[in-house]
C-alpha cells in the first residue's frame, strides 16, 4: 500500500486500504513520513559493526562490553546509555532478549517422607 501511494497510483483509495488493514489514515501518513527519515542511530550502529569486525572474538560481546568499547573509543564523546545500546543491538539483530529461567522446576511434596539422615 505504501508503495502504491508513494507512486501516486492508489492515492484515492487510502481510506479504503486503511479500513481494510485496520489502521488509521493518520497512522499511515505518520508511517510514510517516518519511513523517509534516516535512522537516528545509524552512526552508532556503524561503530558497533566496526567494533565487532575488529576481532573474531568480539562477535559475542554483550550490551555492556559494546558500551564500554564505545567509551574507550570516544572518552569525551556523546555515547548513548546501555539501554539505548541494547535497543540498537536488538534492532540490528545482533543481540536478543534473554529468556527468563524459572527459579525451580520441581515442587516440594509435603506428603512425602523425610529422609533418615535429616531426622533428629
Amino acid at each position: 500500500m505504501a508503495q502504491k501511494v508513494s507512486d501516486g497510483n492508489g492515492k484515492q483509495h487510502v481510506t479504503r486500504y486503511c479500513r481494510w488493514l485496520g489502521i488509521s489514515r493518520q497512522g499511515f501518513y505518520k508511517f510514510m513520513k517516518a519511513s523517509n527519515k534516516p535512522w537516528k542511530h545509524a552512526a552508532i550502529a556503524q561503530e558497533i559493526r566496526d567494533i565487532i569486525a575488529e576481532d573474531d572474538w568480539n562477535d559475542n560481546y554483550g550490551k555492556k562490553r559494546i558500551w564500554e568499547a564505545l567509551l574507550l573509543k570516544h572518552p569525551d564523546g556523546d555515547i548513548p546509555s546501555i539501554t539505548t545500546i541494547y535497543r540498537i543491538l536488538t534492532k540490528m539483530g545482533i543481540i536478543r532478549k534473554a529468556k527468563k529461567k524459572p527459579n525451580g522446576i520441581t515442587k516440594a511434596d509435603k506428603n512425602s517422607r523425610k529422609s533418615d539422615t535429616h531426622s533428629a
